[in-house]
């Protein structure tokens, strides 16, 4: 059954006279939001005009035409934040994103942005986005260093994939782990694999050679020099491991252990330790 009102339309009325009138401030909110979303429907149909290539010489003065509309309707770059910069410098880093505060956000291009980002020494990837209505967000995925190669001149840094590291050695990595020879920053990557099975052990090494293209020689920071077979990193890091744990390694005057062969193990002992007399010179 349909249910009528009794209200006295007079009463009716006079509830409706008694609403509070708008407040002054709401009709140009209306119309700014409404410029805006206009300006958003603008920007997305620009932006598929652009991403499917469809803008030529007029094109190019109606989009110069909407950047500025949206920039007067309040559509402009108002934050610019990064995530996962460590090494990378804040200096670079801007200059690279090349976007300031004011700049009108539709005319901000991430991918250009991102090009210019991954060109950055320590960047392995950025990832770029505008968030509407005043805002860039730059994603960093930055590379890892694992050592230092030992060139003819200096140290440079090395990544996991062996690539050098342009713009020298930030403070407090002088101690990573220091690769020498022809071949080492391509290698490095398994042998870290493999050492960080042990930190303890691992801290010990100071540098690793690649030998002749096939093996590794491993420095220890006591001076004792470690000669692993071709092709067995994993059986003689093992060997090494048990030696330093059980036979206690690192307290004898060892200068020299190697691990070659499989089936023996050849250590070289310090003079002091063979002619206990040459410790202290003679007599």
């Amino acid at each position: 059954m349909a249910t009528v009102s009794t209200a006295d339309p007079a009463r009716r009325r006079a509830r409706v006279q008694r609403q509070k009138p708008r407040p002054t401030w709401f009709k140009p909110a209306m119309v700014a939001g409404g410029a805006s979303t206009a300006v958003l429907a603008l920007a997305g149909t620009f932006a598929l005009a652009a991403h499917f290539g469809w803008f030529d010489h007029a094109g190019e003065r109606i989009r110069s035409a909407l950047i500025d509309l949206s920039a007067r309707s309040g559509l402009i770059v108002r934050n610019v934040y990064s995530e996962g910069r460590e090494a990378t410098r804040r200096a670079d880093l801007l200059r690279a994103i090349g976007v300031e505060v004011g700049d009108p956000i539709l005319a901000v291009d991430p991918e250009a942005i991102k090009r210019r980002v991954e060109g950055l020494a320590w960047v392995e990837r950025a990832d770029v986005v505008r968030l509407w209505p005043d805002t860039v967000v730059v994603r960093l995925s930055e590379r890892r260093p694992i050592g230092l190669w030992q060139r003819p001149d200096r140290h440079v840094l090395i990544d996991s994939l062996g690539r050098e590291i342009e713009g020298g050695i930030p403070q407090g990595m002088e101690s990573l782990l220091i690769l020498v020879g022809d071949g080492a920053p391509e290698h490095a990557r398994a042998l870290l694999a493999l050492l960080s099975t042990d930190a303890d052990l691992m801290r010990q090494i100071r540098a690793a050679t690649w030998v002749g293209g096939r093996r590794w020689d491993l420095l220890l920071k006591n001076g004792m020099t470690v000669r692993f077979p071709e092709g067995d990193d994993a059986r003689a890091w093992a060997r090494l491991v048990r030696y330093v744990r059980e036979e206690r390694l690192l307290e004898k005057a060892v200068v020299a252990v190697d691990l070659r062969q499989a089936d023996r193990t050849v250590v070289r002992l310090a003079p002091e330790a063979v002619d206990p007399e040459k410790a202290g010179g003679g007599a």
